[in-house]
């Protein structure tokens, strides 16, 4: 797909999205910037950043509430997620953009992006909703039920509908 896209003459800019990218070693970053350089491109690598303890606890919920019941200790690095950018790049072609900010003054990371980069993306206001203590705690105590969930459709449906309730239940709002 994506050799595909930098064939087609008709694409002028394409934005590639992935915050997995950021974890790649360097020697795979580099591979990476080689491969698209090659492609005549020019590269600019943009990354949102939380203060460490708000990745740590945005991470530790994402993993609860798709249904992973142990979390281990993260280890945010973010030195060794940028650096083999800007030493490829320059550092005038990455650009770290505070999160924290953007969600205090509860602006979409989608329209930050668009307007900053002169790119139009639609965008549905689909906002990051974090979770309560609470809901994260019994969506903790939900995963630890030993019942087997995964690969069984019936039993994914009821665990994502008692989640959403919980959820609802003990919003931030709530």
């Amino acid at each position: 797909t994506l050799e595909r896209e930098l064939n087609d003459p008709k694409i002028e800019r394409l934005i590639i999205s992935g915050e997995d990218i950021s974890v790649l070693d360097a020697d795979e970053k580099r591979q990476f910037i080689d491969y698209l350089s090659s492609k005549g491109l020019d590269i600019k690598i943009v990354m949102f950043t939380r203060s460490p303890l708000k990745m740590a606890v945005a991470n530790i919920s994402q993993y609860v509430n798709i249904g992973i019941n142990h979390v281990e200790n993260y280890d945010i690095q973010y030195r060794s997620r940028l650096e083999p950018f800007v030493k490829a790049l320059g550092r005038e072609n990455v650009h770290v953009i505070d999160y924290d900010q953007l969600a205090e003054q509860k602006q979409s990371v989608v329209d930050v992006f668009s307007k900053s980069y002169d790119v139009d993306i639609s965008n549905k206001k689909i906002l990051n909703q974090s979770l309560s203590i609470q809901a994260m705690a019994l969506i903790y105590r939900l995963n630890r039920i030993p019942l087997k969930v995964f690969g069984n459709p019936q039993r994914m449906a009821m665990r994502g509908r008692i989640r959403d309730r919980i959820v609802e239940i003990f919003s931030l709002e709530n």
